[in-house]
């Protein structure tokens, strides 16, 4: 198991008064950053904007490891899976998405 500590960027001005949307949860070891990011979408959802296109990247640590948008059907790993490798031996790992607007990665 491991603990993952994940906060995020506010999509809109109304968005900011409960910033910074931190949530910590426990969530089952992974061998790749696939399952680690989707493992780590269910159980912090993104929220959605109205014309469907919200795009995010995903970071441990200060590297990126993933683009999530909203039209997508799962998450574009842009990381190396050894990356994963540390955050798994620490137990304890911070996660942020940043929110980058409609852009298409």
């Amino acid at each position: 198991m491991i603990t993952v500590i994940a906060t995020r960027r506010s999509v809109c001005a109304g968005d900011d008064c409960d910033a910074p949307h931190e949530k910590i949860f426990t969530m089952e070891d992974c061998c790749d950053l696939l399952s680690f990011t989707k493992q780590i979408l269910q159980k912090y959802p993104l929220p959605t904007i109205s014309g469907g296109k919200a795009t995010w990247m995903l970071y441990t640590r200060q590297n990126p490891i993933a683009v999530i948008a909203q039209q997508w059907p799962e998450p574009k790993i842009i990381a190396s899976d050894s990356l994963l490798q540390d955050e798994m031996k620490s137990k304890t790992t911070t996660v942020y998405f940043d929110y980058l607007g409609q852009e298409e990665i």
